[in-house]
């Protein structure tokens, strides 16, 4: 377990470029969008070249998201050129794959690095592996900084040399089987394709479609369905066949008319992007305890709030709960597949308007967009809607996400560990007497202590802690999701304590 926190204490920077990104592409949507951007009523080319470049930098960060995971690991264990290397070796290693015909959302334009197909003068990109990719580079690494008796891995050439040929080998490794993978993949969109009116289809739909976006592969499953034959075809009055969810809902509002057809892969993101989500983080920012960093953060959870309503932060808010609490994530993934088969069931239908077809920068389920439908009279029962049933899923996430960190993130089976833990932890302190002040958040505990030097470093390491840092607070020890109860049990051991 310690291994997986450490992932998530290496995602912490990447994922504030993430979210950053987020807001930038949210603002850049709000400036330029063709359909209700402020843009359309200005037509100033001031606002299109800001609008432009606040994506483009969101997209740098979005579409290159793995390789921002690999630079702060790579930064984390002091061996940039190494890992950096590593990584590359492993890319161009995917390139040997043999030549299935693969979709082309199936390769990853990274670096440039490409080779021609045998049968054809056409690019073949690396496979698109995504976070996993990343992850297997990461483990692999360290396994074998962890085994080496000495460090081999130095900055010299032939440590070089052997780092990239051991990564590329197993970049082959990976471009053999993984097209098979993608090949499955393709066969489950099939089987949801074939009627998509189905609840559980959609559930299903909409279950892989969030673990798939948590490690960077959504276009497996969203590109096929959102702009391609898998989400539907229509014919326009011109007899035209337009395909794919999306833009089979962005034809039909340029005639406003809509039909059953389209909007229903979309209209989960309004849910929650504008109510769950927003309740979600909320939640999390009330296991804080303590007032002062409260006051000092609540501005950053404000702004949290509005890039979800602007662009969705949904991506980190999955990768957080992945690393920290996997037991919730696996609920946040099983009710979002439930939330698409309930909207299937009451046939609430919002789409997505778009002219591209890019899922990494697509930003479906924005406050803009649901506001700008309040001009199409024969939408407002969706958009009442899909208030109503955000409010009630919100309702379950908040009772859910409390009840697991308060209850759930530690010793579920009764083995007797919480209390061998809490005893230790309070030996690790110096003991219920010395103990200040104790406050806790959803990954660890803030202690100030009367006699610092009775904290048992040694100890505190034994009972779980990953990590202990000085601050202004006091020690901040970082325990993972159980540090919530913790909390409660210290507090409850002190309250026991008879009074001097």
């Amino acid at each position: 377990m310690k291994a997986w926190y450490s992932i998530y204490d290496v995602l912490k920077v990447p994922l504030e470029a993430l979210l950053l990104s987020l807001l930038l592409s949210g603002l850049s949507n709000v400036l330029m969008n063709s359909y209700y951007g402020i843009n359309v009523l200005f037509q100033s080319e001031y606002i299109f070249a800001l609008g432009t470049l606040l994506m483009q930098i969101a997209r740098f960060v979005l579409v290159n998201f793995p390789f921002i995971v690999l630079l702060a690991f790579a930064y984390k264990k002091g061996d940039g050129i190494e890992v950096t290397v590593s990584y590359i070796s492993y890319i161009v290693g995917t390139l040997v794959a043999p030549s299935f015909s693969l979709p082309n959302y199936a390769y990853a334009n990274l670096f440039d690095i490409h080779r021609l197909t045998i049968t054809s003068s056409s690019l073949r990109y690396p496979l698109q592996t995504g976070l996993i990719g990343v992850l297997l580079v990461m483990a692999v690494y360290s396994f074998i900084q962890r085994t080496e008796r000495t460090n081999i891995i130095g900055v010299d050439m032939k440590s070089l040399l052997k780092m990239a040929i051991l990564f590329s080998v197993i970049g082959v490794g990976v471009g053999f089987i993984w097209p098979f993978l993608v090949k499955e993949m393709e066969h489950v969109n099939t089987y949801i394709a074939v009627d998509t009116n189905n609840p559980f289809r959609m559930s299903l739909y909409g279950f892989l479609d969030r673990v798939l976006q948590t490690v960077h592969l959504g276009a497996l499953i969203r590109q096929p369905f959102w702009y391609g034959l898998n989400g539907g075809s229509w014919v326009n009055l011109a007899g035209g066949v337009i395909k794919g969810d999306a833009y089979i809902w962005t034809a039909q509002m340029s005639v406003d008319q809509t039909t059953a057809l389209a909007g229903h892969f979309f209209t989960p993101f309004y849910v929650l992007n504008l109510i769950i989500i927003p309740s979600l983080i909320w939640t999390l920012f009330s296991l804080e305890t303590n007032r002062v960093k409260r006051k000092k953060m609540i501005k950053v959870y404000l702004v949290l709030t509005m890039t979800s309503w602007l662009a969705g932060i949904s991506l980190p808010i999955q990768l957080v709960l992945l690393f920290l609490s996997p037991l919730l994530f696996i609920f946040y993934v099983g009710m979002n597949g439930l939330l698409y088969g309930v909207l299937q069931i009451t046939q609430i239908r919002l789409g997505y308007l778009t002219n591209e077809a890019n899922t990494i920068i697509s930003m479906p389920g924005t406050l803009t967009e649901y506001l700008y439908y309040f001009s199409k009279p024969f939408l407002y029962q969706s958009l009442i809607w899909i208030l109503v049933i955000g409010v009630g899923f919100s309702i379950l996430y908040i009772l859910a996400t409390r009840f697991y960190f308060k209850h759930m993130a530690l010793d579920i089976f009764f083995s007797g560990k919480r209390k061998r833990m809490v005893h230790d932890v309070l030996m690790a302190l110096g003991g219920v007497s010395n103990i200040r002040q104790l406050d806790s958040n959803i990954h660890s505990l803030t202690v100030r202590l009367y006699d610092s030097g009775l904290l048992d470093m040694s100890l505190l390491r034994n009972t779980g802690c990953m990590k202990v840092c000085h601050s202004s607070y006091g020690e901040e020890l970082s325990f993972g999701a159980c540090s919530t109860i913790l909390r409660m049990d210290i507090l409850k051991e002190i309250r026991s304590q008879p009074e001097a």
